[in-house]
């Protein structure tokens, strides 16, 4: 299997080491009936693999929220994943309150995002978020985070033979995993 992103495609290991991750994080998390997913993004394997394993019925939109919607745009969800996505995203605030628009009350919300010193961003990065950051824009776009998981997942070192900053970046390639929900108004 391999998962295309804008550089290059990432090595079959690598991506279901990191799919498997994200799976055992999310299934450990996973409260009451949940019966539908909005994976945010076109389909992939990593979001089919997930959703399979959770078994959970699959629903993508067609890009972020921005522009392309869904064909089921008055249905809420019982899961949404945001895999690798947000670090994209031109305004991630208005994604944010976009998104609501697709909960109800007992939604459960995955992130995953790298985490790295801003001078290794990649060209394609708007965004990377520390955890302080990414905690106050959840916040003030009305969303509470009730597990955050930061972790280590090396690349084939081959892979990064392509310059300095590459190279570096095998070295601090974090990703977050931030379970999290909508606040419910007081």
């Amino acid at each position: 299997m391999q998962i295309e992103t804008f550089m290059e495609p990432a090595s079959d290991k690598h991506t279901m080491k990191r799919a498997e991750y994200t799976l055992k994080f999310m299934a450990s998390h996973l409260r009451g009936k949940a019966e539908n997913c909005l994976d945010i993004g076109d389909s992939n394997e990593v979001g089919n693999f997930i959703t399979k394993e959770l078994e959970l019925k699959n629903y993508n939109t067609t890009g972020d929220l921005d522009y392309n919607y869904h064909p089921n745009v008055d249905m809420k969800y019982d899961v949404v994943i945001c895999l690798e996505m947000m670090e994209h995203l031109m305004s991630p605030k208005y994604f944010l309150m976009e998104l609501k628009k697709y909960l109800h009350e007992d939604s459960q919300i995955f992130f995953s995002y790298p985490s790295r010193p801003k001078i290794l961003w990649t060209h394609q990065h708007f965004h990377e978020y520390d955890k302080k950051r990414f905690t106050y824009l959840l916040n003030q776009c009305g969303y509470e985070i009730i597990d955050w998981q930061r972790k280590y997942f090396p690349q084939p070192i081959l892979s990064r033979l392509r310059g300095v900053r590459p190279l570096l970046r095998q070295f601090v390639n974090f990703d977050n995993l931030v379970y999290g929900k909508m606040k419910t108004a007081v």
